[in-house]
């Protein structure tokens, strides 16, 4: 990475590692405070109406109203948001729908709203880098070997995208942390399961990789697969 785009990322880190030792000190009332948020801002949702959202004021309130649920339980409601209905779950518009691997069933829509994509969330990433390279002050040193799944995999029936939220994050940071890949955004998106982890391997080992980061350990696995298969063309080439 270079100087510059560690530099930035450093100093994004630090304020982002402030907010959330700040918000350490007070968890509770942190959290609580966030959720009166969320509610108070999809009040008027159909689902916020449904539970109440507007009378909750604290925990205790939310806990009596809204049920413990799992994805099944709104399954049909996200459905109709896919196809376009609006105000359903969220007061803001989806801009995208995050794809699950479908590890344990089908695969899961999970709306990504403009909210999503803002400070809070940011925050958490930038927090966990900031105390990593605290901890491994070289980790920027070299290339970023990062694997994800790609931004967009497909289309609702309303025309909004689905796919990787990590893929969304890999394509769309600072063109100066995107200099410091080892793996351009393209080799992500070749349909082939064996080509695609074949070409990450191949272009991994011509960089000097010092931070590797993947939201699916399977992944290193295979890479390293990949790797211990072809470890003769690696002292050929």
């Amino acid at each position: 990475m270079s100087l510059l785009a560690s530099f930035l990322v450093r100093i994004a880190g630090r304020s982002a590692a402030r907010r959330f030792e700040a918000a350490t000190r007070d968890p509770l009332g942190t959290q609580e405070r966030k959720l009166l948020e969320i509610l108070q801002r999809n009040k008027d949702t159909e689902y916020g109406r449904e539970y109440g959202f507007a009378a909750i004021r604290n925990l205790a309130d939310y806990r009596a109203r809204v049920p413990v649920v799992d994805y099944d339980a709104i399954k049909d409601r996200v459905k109709r948001v896919t196809r376009g209905e609006k105000n359903v779950l969220t007061a803001e518009d989806p801009v995208m729908f995050a794809q699950t691997s479908g590890t344990t069933g089908e695969a899961k829509y999970i709306p990504v709203t403009p909210s999503c994509r803002r400070r809070d969330h940011s925050d958490q990433m930038r927090t966990w880098t900031y105390h990593a390279s605290a901890m491994h002050p070289r980790m920027f040193r070299g290339r970023v070997l990062s694997m994800v799944s790609p931004a967009v995999e497909g289309h609702t029936e309303c025309g909004l995208p689905y796919g990787s939220a990590s893929g969304y994050i890999y394509k769309n940071m600072p063109r100066a942390v995107r200099g410091s890949y080892a793996l351009p955004y393209e080799v992500f998106l070749v349909e082939d399961y064996d080509a695609k982890y074949y070409a990450q391997m191949r272009l991994a080992l011509t960089c000097d990789v010092t931070f590797l980061a993947t939201a699916n350990p399977s992944t290193v696995l295979k890479m390293s697969e990949y790797a211990h298969e072809h470890s003769d063309e690696r002292r050929t080439d």
